[in-house]
C-alpha cells in the first residue's frame, strides 16, 4: 500500500470513530490568532480642548496715514496633558468667498501652558491688513500650533465669523466717476469727480481725498465734505480757485492743497479711514485697485472718465475722454 492510500485510511478510520481530525499540509502552521487593532499615534487634538467666538475689528487706521484695518478673534484653550505646550496662535482673515488675505503681524509669540494651563480672551492674535482693494473679511480663521515635552507636535485650525461691532458696516455705492490732474488752466484745473451709482442717498459725513505723493512718501489729507449724495447724482470736488473748473461747472467743495498734480495715487476714504475707491497712477502708490493708469500731466481738455460698472481694477474701469464733462451734485442720472 503507497503512503497516500495509508494516509487515507487512516483518515476513514478516525472520521468513523467520530473524532475531530487536524490536518498540517505541506509543512504549514497554524492559524495565527487575531490580533489587537494598533492604537492611533496621539495627536494634539486628543491633549488641547480649542474653540472659537466670534471676532470682530480693532481699528481702522486715520486720514492721512496708509490705510489699514486690525481685525481680532476670540478663543478659549486648555492644555490637559500629559506635559507642558508651548503654543502659539495665528490669526487669517477670510474674505466672503473664503478667500485667506496676505496679513501681517497675526502671530502671537509663544507661550508654554503646563498641563491644566489655559487661556480665554479676544484681541491677540490682531490681523493687520494693508490691502483695501478686496472686499472686507467676513470670518477668520485662528491656527493653533503646539509642540509638547515629550516631542508631539500639531496643529488644530478653528473659522468663526467676524462682527464689526465698533464700527457701522463700509458704504458701497460711492464711486470716483471721473478726475484729471490738470486741464487748460494748469495744475489749478483739476478735479475729481464723485458719483452715486447706488439707488438710495448716501450720507458722506467727514469723508475725505487722501492723495500719496510717490516722491516724497507723504500723505496728504484733505476734508472735504459732509452732506448726503442722492443716488444717481455727482459730486464735484474742483480747485480752490472761486472760478471753479474752466468748464464753467460749479464745484460742490473747494480744497486748498493740490489732489492730484503730484500724487502717485489717492483715495476716497470715509471718516474712519476706511477706503471707498482709489486709483493708482504709479508703481510704487500706496492706493491703487489692479492695473494702474498713466498720468495725464499736460495743460489739456482731457480727463480719465469710468466707463461701467466698479471691477477694482483702473485700468478696465478708466479711459481717457476729451473734452472733460465734470458734473456737480445738481446733476443727476447714469454716466
Amino acid at each position: 500500500m503507497t503512503a497516500h492510500a495509508t494516509t487515507r485510511a487512516r483518515l476513514r478510520a478516525v472520521m468513523a470513530g467520530g473524532s475531530t481530525l487536524f490536518v498540517l499540509c505541506c509543512g504549514g502552521s497554524s492559524p495565527a490568532a487575531p490580533s489587537t487593532p494598533a492604537r492611533p499615534p496621539a495627536s494634539v487634538s486628543d491633549r488641547i480642548r480649542f474653540r472659537t467666538e466670534p471676532g470682530g475689528v480693532v481699528n481702522y487706521r486715520g486720514i492721512g496715514l496708509a490705510p489699514a484695518v486690525s481685525y481680532y478673534g476670540c478663543y478659549e484653550f486648555r492644555n490637559d496633558g500629559p506635559g507642558s505646550a508651548t503654543i502659539t496662535l495665528t490669526l487669517t482673515p477670510l474674505g466672503p468667498d473664503g478667500t485667506a488675505y496676505p496679513v501681517a503681524a497675526n502671530t502671537t509669540a509663544p507661550v508654554t501652558f503646563s498641563v491644566g494651563g489655559n487661556s480665554l480672551g479676544c484681541g491677540s492674535p490682531t490681523a493687520i491688513d494693508f490691502d483695501m482693494v478686496h472686499p472686507e473679511p467676513t470670518r477668520y480663521r485662528l491656527r493653533l500650533d503646539a509642540t509638547f515635552t515629550d516631542g508631539l507636535s500639531g496643529a488644530i485650525e478653528k473659522e468663526d465669523v467676524l462682527e464689526s461691532t465698533l464700527y457701522p458696516p463700509k458704504v458701497t455705492g460711492i464711486v470716483i466717476s471721473e478726475f484729471r490732474q490738470r486741464g487748460p488752466r494748469g495744475a489749478e484745473d483739476q478735479f475729481i469727480e464723485l458719483h452715486n451709482v447706488s439707488s438710495s442717498p448716501v450720507a458722506m459725513s467727514e469723508w475725505s481725498i487722501d492723495t500719496w505723493d510717490s516722491r516724497t512718501l507723504v500723505f496728504t489729507a484733505a476734508r472735504t465734505f459732509n452732506g448726503t449724495l442722492g443716488p444717481g447724482c455727482h459730486y464735484l470736488i474742483g480747485p480752490a480757485s472761486p472760478s471753479g473748473v474752466s468748464e464753467r461747472v460749479q464745484n460742490d467743495t473747494r480744497v486748498t492743497v493740490s489732489l492730484l498734480d503730484k500724487a502717485g495715487g489717492f483715495a476716497l476714504r470715509d471718516r474712519f479711514g476706511r477706503v471707498i475707491d482709489q486709483v493708482g497712477l504709479a508703481p510704487e502708490s500706496v492706493f491703487r485697485e489692479g492695473q494702474l493708469l498713466t498720468p495725464l500731466l499736460t495743460d489739456t481738455n482731457r480727463s480719465y472718465a469710468r466707463t461701467g460698472a466698479d471691477t477694482n481694477d483702473n485700468a478696465r474701469d478708466f479711459v481717457v475722454v476729451s473734452p472733460s464733462r465734470p458734473e456737480n451734485s445738481t446733476m443727476c442720472g447714469p454716466g
